[in-house]
């Protein structure tokens, strides 16, 4: 078991970080075949970004702060939010 880290002891680093993309994963249905089904996207996209050289940083708390915006705005449930 790894103990929970708390990052609220670091100060923020200095300057803008212009350079990051989020993306947001996201799928009609809401039963577990759909949280499965976005899994393996994930996991495709992240294959292919590694490919490609780049990196990625999934957000490893629940998705629920963007959920309702993505649904109110897409007709879709958010899965998972991805920085990279």
């Amino acid at each position: 078991m790894v103990a929970q880290r708390d990052f609220d002891t670091l100060s923020p680093g200095s300057g803008h970080d212009n350079a990051a993309s989020y993306a947001v994963l996201y799928g009609t249905g809401d039963e577990s075949i759909d949280w499965l089904r976005a899994g393996e996207a994930l996991s495709a996209v992240w294959l292919t970004a590694t490919a490609y050289g780049v990196s990625l940083m999934p957000m490893s708390g629940p998705a629920s702060k963007c959920r309702s915006p993505v649904t109110s705005s897409t007709g879709c449930s958010a899965k998972s939010v991805t920085r990279t």
